[in-house]
């Protein structure tokens, strides 16, 4: 913290803007012209903080790999419909994310209002469950499917993790209070 007191900014805050995340859905498209593949945020832009394009990039060249390797009959159309797997998860992962933002606007689909609660709860179990944390990390990174988040095991620890979270250790206790009295301020 003393590190962050003293040192000095190398230049002033950037901001970026992002004004949406995009699917542009060529696997549902009736007509695509041959010989011509789009990839990466040509196909599916998000929101940066979900730090999901360039996996999900990395996905679709493998999807592409996999249809090059049946041949180009009909290339466009079976790498559409291959890459829409993998940017479906990232999508679904990145929407839910947002839509639990008390400034998006707009009432949230019933599943996303379903699982929201339940991801907290995952969350909070993964500050102190290295289990719960390395297969939500899996499940963020698009290795493994969101649908490990809802094995029996894992709904047990998120259930229970508010109950089973471990005091502060009494130097952080020490810390938080006097950094966040008015006299440390």
């Amino acid at each position: 913290m003393t590190a962050l007191e003293s040192a000095t900014p190398m230049a002033p805050p950037a901001q970026h803007r992002y004004p949406s995340s995009r699917w542009y859905r060529y696997d549902r498209a009736q007509r695509l012209p041959d010989g011509l593949l789009v990839v990466g945020d040509a196909v599916c832009s998000f929101n940066p903080i979900y730090a999901q394009g360039m996996t999900v990039a990395a996905l679709e060249a493998l999807a592409l790999r996999d249809c090059l390797s049946k041949g180009t009959a009909d290339l466009p159309r079976r790498f559409f419909r291959a890459s829409a797997n993998p940017i479906r998860q990232a999508w679904q992962l990145a929407i839910g994310g947002d839509l639990a933002l008390p400034e998006i606007e707009g009432a949230p689909p019933l599943p996303i209002r379903l699982m929201n609660p339940y991801v907290d709860r995952i969350l909070t179990a993964a500050e102190y469950d290295i289990s719960v944390f390395e297969q939500f990390i899996r499940v963020a990174w698009l290795v493994d499917s969101p649908a490990r988040l809802i094995r029996p095991a894992m709904i047990a620890r998120a259930m229970t993790a508010k109950r089973r979270r471990p005091a502060a250790e009494p130097e952080t206790a020490t810390f938080l209070a006097a950094h966040n009295s008015p006299a440390g301020r």
